[in-house]
């Protein structure tokens, strides 16, 4: 019900004023089914996102380097790119928007293209272990999340996977354009919390993103769109 009495709020202001895509990762070594991929199909079939605004990323670090890149454009179109992720070792029923990432990249085990660094940079042109943040207000978000019924955290910390590789390249990707803004959300697995749970916090999460940015928007690039 919550995730249906979003819908309308959402298709005004992704269609009117902010672009946004959300990604999910596939499957990967020790995790054979990713829940974000069934959150990124139920915001499908409920209409809260049209299909070319969800995608799909294989864990890749590479390949999502790319893809961040690609999508990131430096145009004036207000974007927000929301990205889902597993948390394997999550034990409470919350999402965790992520506040940063590292330019470190130190994976445990092979990404799928038996990519496997150790404690490298990310990108050479930043110090190691430099971080980049997100510019939306995470810490705001969360508290109009629990306000809403919905469990939820601010994070440090995305960990040193292909999580925190994609969104340190989505981060900086966005970081010469004010108008475009990245966000990683960390979810449980489906024994911890519920898909549906997940999904409708996560269609809040976008609701939040898009008025926020809406909200700083001058109003006069508002009635461009």
């Amino acid at each position: 019900l919550r995730l249906r009495l979003r819908k309308i709020l959402l298709h005004d202001l992704l269609a009117m004023v902010v672009r946004v895509h959300v990604t999910a990762f596939g499957a990967f070594e020790g995790v054979a089914a990713n829940p974000t991929v069934d959150i990124i199909q139920r915001l499908v079939q409920e209409s809260v996102l049209q299909s070319k605004q969800a995608e799909t990323l294989d864990v890749d670090a590479k390949l999502c380097a790319a893809w961040c890149s690609k999508q990131t454009r430096d145009d004036d179109m207000p974007s927000v790119y929301i990205h889902l992720g597993v948390k394997q070792s999550a034990t409470s029923p919350q999402i965790e928007l992520e506040a940063c990432a590292r330019n470190c990249a130190d994976f445990p085990v092979p990404d799928n293209a038996n990519y496997q660094p150790t404690n490298e940079r990310i990108d050479d042109a930043f110090e190691h272990d430099a971080i980049l943040r997100t510019r939306l207000d995470v810490d705001e978000m969360c508290k109009s999340l629990s306000a809403k019924g919905y469990q939820a955290k601010v994070s440090q910390d995305a960990g040193r996977y292909v999580c925190n590789y994609t969104y340190w390249h989505s981060l900086n990707a966005c970081r010469t354009n004010p108008l475009h803004h990245a966000l990683f959300i960390h979810v449980p697995d489906t024994n911890v919390m519920p898909v549906s749970d997940t999904t409708a916090a996560v269609c809040e999460v976008i609701a939040l993103a898009c008025a926020s940015v809406e909200a700083k928007l001058p109003s006069c690039l508002c009635d461009r769109f």
